[in-house]
């Protein structure tokens, strides 16, 4: 009964603290108060050194993430690549692992720069535009249609390549494997 009792006992007294925690949270946020009176309440006091210590402490993230930002950004790691606006680029998946799969996707034009982060568009897709970091980027050139060859050559590359149609093909392991099976049960 008597933890019951200091219990209200708190909640009344305190009940002043949590009102103007509650309208502090969701009324209005990021003015200092003005200086605290030494005649106002424990809850003005409180309430006041609690807004004081919120707005000093989203000045501070404010400014050290943007200070992370700007370090991350512009020192060593993003590497400069000359890119406009309309060139062709390839995006590095991250999330493909094995070694000898594709890792690049793409090609994606470039819409917009704003160093470190490029604004790209998918040419396959109407997929909506995504906003990626320079890193993850390289231009991409497409592959030549046709090879030229020399009309002296071309001569050549056909005899080879009749001679190669010519011979036998070689044979697959799973054939060899299935006609030693075939020998076995037979």
């Amino acid at each position: 009964m008597v933890c019951l009792h200091v219990y209200t006992c708190m909640l009344q007294r305190n009940q002043l603290v949590y009102r103007s925690l509650i309208n502090f949270l969701t009324g209005g946020v990021g003015n200092p108060p003005d200086q605290v009176k030494k005649n106002d309440s424990f809850a003005g006091q409180f309430a006041a050194a609690l807004r004081t210590t919120i707005v000093v402490v989203a000045t501070n993230i404010t400014t050290k993430t943007a200070l992370y930002k700007v370090g991350y950004d512009y020192q060593n790691k993003v590497y400069s690549k000359e890119l406009s606006i309309g060139d062709l680029v390839l995006l590095h998946d991250d999330t493909v692992r094995p070694k000898l799969s594709i890792q690049w996707k793409g090609p994606f034009e470039v819409v917009a720069i704003n160093r470190p982060n490029v604004t790209i568009r998918s040419l396959s897709s109407k997929a909506p535009l995504r906003i990626v970091h320079i890193n993850r980027l390289k231009v991409y050139f497409s592959r030549a249609k046709e090879r030229t060859v020399s009309d002296q050559n071309q001569q050549q590359i056909r005899t080879q390549a009749e001679t190669l149609r010519s011979t036998a093909s070689p044979q697959r392991r799973s054939e060899r494997l299935q006609k030693k099976s075939n020998r076995h049960i037979v």
